[in-house]
């Protein structure tokens, strides 16, 4: 039997074996809170939610159009290139689809799609900073690499110079 609380208290709950990290609690709490969420926008802010959703269509469907285009370079390059096209059209269609949700959520005022569309929008910059980390490292390495190679091209031919002096010096002694 549960002993009542006094005032001022707030019942905890019980900790679940598979709940046990704060960070699950605290989604656990957001979840059982978000019917209490309304969101109700004035004029002013469905303007800026209709701006975002015309630049969100628009750098989507030229993410499309360069997946598109890299795609199509397996034919001069490599798979790599096909891979990061696949990753930009993925993402493209993630911000389309954000466009659409929210104009969704203005003309019709569902609350529904201006949840999807923030959870794609989460996505799409979740898969962004992916892609970024990932060229941040592609290029490192290439750094990396030019610079290996540039010594090696800077000895290869001061060490070719100096035994062509050295031979050109030779043979006007002798």
């Amino acid at each position: 039997m549960e002993e009542p609380l006094q005032s001022g208290q707030r019942k905890e709950p019980k900790m679940d074996p598979l709940n046990s990290k704060p960070e699950k609690k605290i989604m656990n709490d957001i979840a059982e809170n978000t019917s209490r969420l309304n969101y109700r926008l004035d004029y002013q802010g469905k303007d800026v939610l209709l701006k975002l959703a015309r630049w969100s269509k628009f750098v989507g469907l030229i993410n499309i159009f360069f997946g598109f285009i890299y795609c199509l370079t397996i034919f001069v390059f490599s798979i790599p290139t096909v891979i990061i096209g696949i990753f930009l059209i993925l993402i493209g269609t993630r911000l389309t689809s954000v466009a659409g949700n929210l104009q969704n959520c203005v003309l019709q005022e569902e609350s529904d799609s201006f949840s999807e569309a923030l959870d794609q929008l989460r996505s799409y910059m979740f898969l962004n900073g992916i892609m970024l980390i990932v060229m941040i490292v592609i290029i490192t390495i290439l750094i990396i690499i030019a610079i290996m190679f540039g010594v090696a091209v800077k000895d290869f031919f001061l060490g070719t110079t100096d035994d062509i002096v050295i031979r050109s010096l030779v043979s006007q002694l002798i």
